[in-house]
């Protein structure tokens, strides 16, 4: 089967005990000796900004190694807009396709 790499996110307060237990069983069922997690959990004192930042942290540090780590991040989908978000997004979406539309053309139309 070869190295494996699973990414799960739980809240804040999981219990800890119960994570490395569900990790450990599936490690013990899909694993190429079916013996299980070698270490516990790696509970990092490490927080992110988003999903992204703390996924390619892990990737970039630990994707080699044999070994189960933990961090945290923000989850700010649930977090209300303001206003300057919303308007910021929308500049932000409008300058996207006014370059595309750019890159789209021949280099020197409509420059």
């Amino acid at each position: 089967m070869g190295h494996c790499i699973n990414i799960k996110t739980y809240d804040n307060n999981v219990n800890k005990k119960r994570v490395f237990a569900e990790l450990n069983q599936q490690a013990i069922y899909e694993g190429d000796y079916h013996d299980g997690l070698q270490d516990d959990i790696n509970w990092l004192d490490k927080e992110f900004d988003s999903y992204d930042q703390a996924e390619q942290y892990i990737h970039d540090n630990y994707c080699n190694w044999y070994e189960c780590v933990a961090v945290k991040y923000r989850d700010l989908n649930g977090v209300k807009k303001s206003k300057k978000i919303i308007e910021l997004k929308k500049r932000i979406s409008k300058a996207r396709t006014e370059y595309e539309q750019l890159d789209n053309n021949i280099h020197y139309k409509n420059v």
